[in-house]
């Protein structure tokens, strides 16, 4: 391509960017390059209403035959702006593990949200979008000693702890490190699956803790929770605030100031029933009640299935089919086979407690539906997608989707069984 043509494509991309930054209210006309690199489809809300509009449109452009992702950064974006809109003073930390996509990163990135990270590889992926080292937060609690070294190494300052043993790490391979201590909150929370098992310590060993740090000479910056993931009550995050705050005034008494609250993730992706809207207005509530007194408080949160459900959509194909008959009433069971599995992208099911919904790309009207079994393309008969489903007769080589599919699924597929999950495809819708 002339390099004329490239500045007029790239000029055409700023005009088109800076209306839909009028639309969204966000600024994203810094997008423009990426939109090019990664050769972003823009699809107008006005004239495809519905992902199930654009996915023909995909599949017949791409020449696609098998299952395949499509990633919408305009979620994303759509997700930023209602966030922006009802926890304006909470800085959004993206817990990376989530998905790591690297235009999913990029877009937070250019929107100037921070990152939460867990390990080497994620600091990486973080520092490749050349955001801030500053909004990076090393929050995995048990860390590598080589992994903090590497941290230290890359400025990366800001880290979790809740136990001594980390501690002397930290000593040992990053004295100046910014920490923020994790404390347990599972017995005032209610959330679908909770981490108090694993990490978080308890009100009765903060004093404890404290005090080790000062001996070590340690810089105590601040205090974490995670109210667990997939929270669905509000009053989780003002019962974890509340318990924050004592730890910030024992810290008080001991000598430290404190100045940085970080109320973790949990956060749904869905925006069902107004949920997220209700925990904003809890988590605002509780900040004005307990911490109107702490002075350049600043307040961080580590979201990640918020930004990342609703920008992927999953599309599998029919590959196998089989009639079975029920014994017990003698009627049909459809079997089918899809070209994905709970190896790739439906391990959710199994790590995560996901639900899945598939929804049919052709359309089947007041048509019979029979009983039918969606099994994965693996050999295990242990994977199985959905069983019992109500489903009319469908066909080899017929598409169904699934959407809101995008937290912890790309990111924690495999290639078990040699079947390998493909690259996304990346669309703008606004």
């Amino acid at each position: 391509m002339l390099p004329k043509q490239i500045n007029y494509i790239t000029k055409q991309l700023r005009e088109e960017l800076t209306e839909v930054s009028d639309i969204t209210g966000v600024d994203i006309s810094n997008l423009t390059w990426m939109l090019t690199e990664y050769d972003i489809v823009r699809f107008d809300n006005d004239e495809f209403k519905t992902m199930k509009d654009i996915i023909p449109k995909i599949i017949s452009d791409n020449n696609v035959n098998q299952s395949f992702s499509i990633i919408d950064i305009g979620a994303i974006i759509r997700q930023y702006k209602l966030w922006k809109k009802h926890l304006p003073n909470v800085s959004v930390f993206y817990a990376v593990k989530c998905n790591s996509d690297p235009v999913i990163l990029r877009t937070l990135a250019s929107l100037g949200v921070g990152f939460d990270v867990a390990s080497t590889g994620e600091i990486n992926m973080a520092l490749e979008t050349d955001t801030l080292k500053d909004k990076i937060i090393y929050a995995n609690p048990c860390k590598r000693p080589e992994h903090i070294s590497y941290a230290r190494s890359q400025n990366i300052n800001m880290m979790t702890f809740d136990n001594e043993t980390e501690l002397l790490k930290i000593a040992n391979f990053h004295p100046c490190a910014e920490l923020i201590l994790r404390i347990l909150v599972d017995d005032i929370t209610n959330s679908k699956m909770k981490f108090g098992c694993k990490f978080g310590s308890s009100m009765e060993d903060v004093s404890r803790l404290l005090t080790f740090a000062k001996f070590h000479n340690l810089n105590i910056v601040g205090v974490s929770f995670h109210v667990g993931s997939s929270c669905n009550d509000s009053q989780s995050y003002y019962n974890s605030i509340e318990r924050a705050k004592k730890v910030f005034d024992i810290a008080k008494e001991m000598g430290y100031t404190l100045s940085l609250l970080d109320i973790g993730g949990g956060f749904s992706g869905n925006n069902e029933d107004n949920l997220f809207v209700e925990m904003a207005e809890k988590i605002n509530e509780a900040l004005g009640t307990f911490f109107n007194d702490v002075e350049n408080l600043k307040v961080i949160a580590e979201p990640g299935r918020f930004f990342a459900t609703k920008s992927l959509t999953h599309i599998v194909r029919i590959s196998g089919k089989k009639n079975v008959i029920n014994k017990e009433d003698n009627k049909k069971i459809f079997h089918y086979y899809i070209d994905s599995s709970v190896y790739g992208m439906f391990n959710n099911l199994i790590f995560d407690k996901g639900i899945v919904k598939f929804e049919l790309l052709n359309n089947y009207k007041n048509e019979e539906t029979f009983v039918s079994v969606i099994f994965g393309e693996t050999c295990d008969s242990m994977d199985k997608i959905i069983e019992g489903a109500e489903l009319p007769e469908l066909a080899c080589g017929d598409y169904l989707y699934v959407e809101n599919h995008g937290a912890y699924t790309l990111a924690s597929s495999s290639s078990f069984n040699g079947f390998h999950v493909g690259k996304p495809l990346y669309v703008f819708t606004y």
